[in-house]
């Protein structure tokens, strides 16, 4: 199930989406899918197509000019994911964050 954050005040929103639903999205090939958690996590496994990016700012997203794709973004709690998310989504960047990552279990 999909759930939608929009901050108050905020003209731009962001999607929660569950472990299970981040997978199918990330074997789509239709998102950038980024993995916030440190390369070791990443190692003991990640979605398809995940590029490893831990603790990545927004500068680094910028960078890597990209704005108009769809972006997945996960962490191992989702703390980063949903403040990442957030940010860039007031940017006017289309993300889905996802709930609890944990160890890599995306089913």
């Amino acid at each position: 199930m999909v759930h939608r954050i929009k901050e108050k005040g905020a003209m731009n929103h962001f999607e929660i989406v569950t472990p299970r639903e981040a997978a199918a999205l990330a074997a789509s090939g239709n998102y950038i899918v980024i993995d916030l958690r440190e390369k070791e996590e990443y190692e003991k496994g990640h979605l398809e197509h995940a590029l490893s990016m831990p603790d990545a700012k927004v500068n680094e997203i910028e960078r890597l000019n990209l704005k108009n794709e769809l972006w997945l973004l996960y962490c191992s709690r989702g703390n980063l994911s949903f403040r990442l998310a957030s940010k860039l989504a007031r940017m006017g960047y289309q993300v889905w964050a996802v709930g609890g990552t944990i160890d890599g279990n995306f089913s």
